[in-house]
């Protein structure tokens, strides 16, 4: 998911349902399954990347 879909979608459950922003973002992560994204930028590589994903 985006960063905007997840606004998006934790936005609708507040508005829709009446959930307060922490039962939103948990819900969110619930159905979505992520709870955390991150993104690597890699400007300059002089070698091999490894990336480990736990």
């Amino acid at each position: 998911m985006t960063d905007l879909n997840q606004k998006l979608f934790i936005a609708n459950l507040i508005s829709a349902n009446g959930v307060s922003l922490n039962d939103a973002q948990s819900r969110m992560e619930d159905e979505t399954g992520l709870s955390e994204i991150v993104k690597l930028e890699i400007w300059k590589s002089d070698g091999e990347i490894r990336i480990e994903v736990p």
